[in-house]
């Protein structure tokens, strides 16, 4: 029995419907799969990116202060008021970087429900944060003890404890730099897979004899 060429028409026609219903299907997968990573970049590792950042230039900031109470401290006629006015503000330094530490725990602990992702990011970085808050203890105590020195005049003592200050704030810089290269190793990983959901249509596309032409 030959086929007229209406129902040829007709079966070419529900083969193209069937394809596009498949393609559009793959289609929002593919978007899904894209925003998910992209959402674990912005959601989960921006944040924790700004939020060591913030932490890292407290740190600075009071780094300076450090050094400017020890110049202050050297001078042949120091100023009370000067040293005074210059402690609190390195105190409040100490305080506020607490602070950013714990909210930054808290950025990780209160992480995206049903996001495996996420959770698990998290769990690989939150020790890297702890690592960095230890070494800025360690720092802290390596300050007080000069600061001491140098109020009961006690400079030969200084002169033998200020290189462990700088042990310290190398240690801390060095956690610093470990946490920052793990974080943008994982955004690149997300990026990357990203990528590769957006590529796979193309090349899907370049290995059937129908293929199509994909631009970026």
């Amino acid at each position: 029995m030959q086929i007229n060429i209406g129902h040829k028409i007709f079966s070419i026609a529900a083969v193209l419907v069937v394809l596009m219903i498949a393609a559009a299907t793959i289609s929002v997968n593919l978007i899904s799969k894209v925003k998910h990573q992209l959402d674990v970049v912005s959601q989960t590792q921006l944040p924790v990116s700004e939020a060591v950042a913030r932490i890292t230039v407290r740190i600075l900031e009071q780094g300076i202060l450090l050094q400017r109470l020890f110049v202050l401290a050297e001078e042949v006629e120091p100023d009370p008021a000067l040293i005074e006015r210059t402690r609190r503000e390195y105190e409040a330094f100490t305080t506020q970087i607490g602070l950013e530490f714990e909210s930054t725990r808290n950025l990780m602990a209160n992480h995206p429900p049903d996001s495996h992702a996420h959770a698990e990011i998290y769990d690989r970085l939150l020790p890297g944060l702890e690592a960095i808050a230890a070494h800025y203890a360690a720092f802290l105590k390596e300050a007080e003890v000069l600061s001491l020195a140098l109020v009961v005049g006690d400079r030969a003592t200084f002169e033998v404890l200020f290189p462990e200050l700088d042990v310290a704030q190398d240690a801390l810089d060095r956690e610093v730099v470990a946490f920052r290269s793990a974080l943008e190793g994982l955004v690149e990983v997300a990026t990357s897979k990203a990528d590769q959901a957006k590529s796979w249509p193309c090349k899907s596309m370049s290995s059937s004899p129908l293929s199509l032409s994909c631009s970026a």
